[in-house]
């Protein structure tokens, strides 16, 4: 008995010794982090106070309360429905850090709008402060259109913008003339290429990365078209419903830039419809239907480019089955959405041959967009970073969570008609779990 007892302190005793040095190991190499989530939304997005509180990111379903009471810090980033990315990235960066958004100089006179737009309060004040953990840094979770704002914000937050500085300073200026420019007001720090690791990941669901053909569609039919077959379309949906009807129902063009504002008394409808009408739409590439076309996304991954310094994750979703006879792709009536039908359809059959790529592997899609398109960007590029996610993820590169099947353009967000997502918010909590991992 005795040898037993000795034999059982003696390896206590080891364990006591041992097993602390094991644990500080375990936490030096798997520390995590605690940065706040921020939700980007796509085409046709909005706030939490618009649309009589059905919200983007869930719409009956709050995916940023729920993410919250089980402990993690997430806000909703709010930019121009119909914007472009480079003006969505302005609009981003003032939203969350706080301020007026400043387009740019030389952005703002080559495209004929106004430099500055509205003030905000800011989501996360102390962002790429540092502290005793470091650089406080943030997540990105973006879907649609909010992928591509999210790669162009984060482009322009590692490398700045050359011609935004000589606008304002001229060519060669000293970092003294760089700092008062952004103490005074007259440069914005997102485009002094000062803001590099703010950001630890981006994540995009459903992104059109290489352009949607349902956009080169729309820019080819005019705006008649364009007003049914982008998200626009649901503020005519909300007219046909009653939703707009409601006391509190709102829906916000953002388009303050352009010189376009809801006047008193003016209902959101007739707001929408005067706007459409306008002449500011015609001939310009400062729009977000340019920059979801195939040409214009082509245009945007020539130079925004996959930052060494951050994680990227993407995911796919489809909803469409291949035809008995053709390669044509049709919506699959058990998921996808009806109202994407037309949308859908146009998508699973529309050959361009732009650049001789846009064949039938453009077919697939989610009702939105084309499947193709949603695990990185392709087009325009030399090098595609693209890898399948399988468990340890790489920086600077697509790191390709897989594609959705069954799933439509709004199931991911949790607007949906299916029930293919399944525990939707455990889905969101195990992702940030992960993200808050890395």
């Amino acid at each position: 008995m005795n040898k037993f007892i000795k034999l059982v302190l003696t390896v206590t005793l080891i364990l006591t010794l041992l097993l602390p040095s094991a644990i500080t190991i375990f936490a030096a190499e798997d520390d995590g982090n605690d940065y706040p989530i921020i939700l980007v939304h796509g085409n046709g997005g909005w706030g939490r106070d618009e649309k009589s509180g059905f919200l983007y990111w869930g719409g009956n379903i709050d995916i940023q309360e729920e993410l919250k009471s089980v402990g993690y810090e997430v806000y909703t980033g709010v930019v121009g429905p119909f914007s472009s990315n480079w003006d969505r990235a302005c609009e981003l960066y003032a939203y969350i850090i706080g301020g007026t958004v400043d387009y740019g100089k030389a952005h703002s006179e080559e495209f004929g709008h106004a430099r500055y737009g509205r003030t905000y309060p800011g989501l996360y004040p102390n962002w790429g402060t540092e502290d005793t953990n470091g650089i406080n840094k943030i997540h990105i979770l973006s879907h649609s259109q909010g992928g591509q704002t999210a790669r162009l914000f984060a482009q322009l937050l590692e490398e700045g913008k050359q011609s935004e500085m000589t606008a304002v300073l001229g060519l060669n200026p000293s970092q003294e003339q760089i700092n008062t420019a952004i103490t005074n007001g007259t440069l914005s720090k997102l485009f002094t290429g000062t803001c590099n690791n703010w950001v630890e990941s981006v994540t995009s669901f459903a992104s059109p990365h290489d352009g949607t053909t349902m956009a080169n569609s729309v820019n080819l039919s005019g705006n008649l078209l364009g007003l049914f077959a982008t998200p626009a379309g649901g503020l005519l949906m909300d007219t046909v419903t009653g939703l707009n009807s409601q006391e509190n129902y709102s829906f916000d063009l953002k388009l303050d830039q352009w010189g376009l504002t809801k006047l008193p008394n003016e209902s959101c409808y007739n707001f929408f419809i005067r706007a459409l009408g306008s002449e500011m739409w015609e001939g310009t590439q400062d729009f977000s239907n340019y920059d979801l076309s195939t040409q214009g996304a082509t245009k945007m991954n020539q130079w925004v480019e996959d930052q060494p310094n951050i994680y990227y994750f993407s995911y796919s979703c489809q909803a469409t089955k291949k035809g008995w006879l053709t390669d044509l792709h049709f919506p699959d009536s058990n998921y996808m959405n009806p109202l994407f039908n037309a949308n859908s359809l146009i998508m699973g059959s529309y050959q361009n041959y732009f650049e001789n790529v846009l064949g039938s592997k453009w077919f697939p899609n989610d009702g939105y967009v084309n499947t193709i398109s949603e695990d990185g960007p392709t087009l325009g590029r030399t090098t595609v970073n693209i890898i399948p996610y399988d468990g340890t993820p790489e920086k600077g590169k697509w790191n390709h969570m897989g594609i959705l099947n069954k799933t439509d353009h709004e199931d991911i967000i949790g607007r949906s008609t299916s029930t293919q997502m399944g525990d939707l918010i455990g889905f969101y909590i195990n992702y940030v779990e992960m993200l808050q991992g890395l």
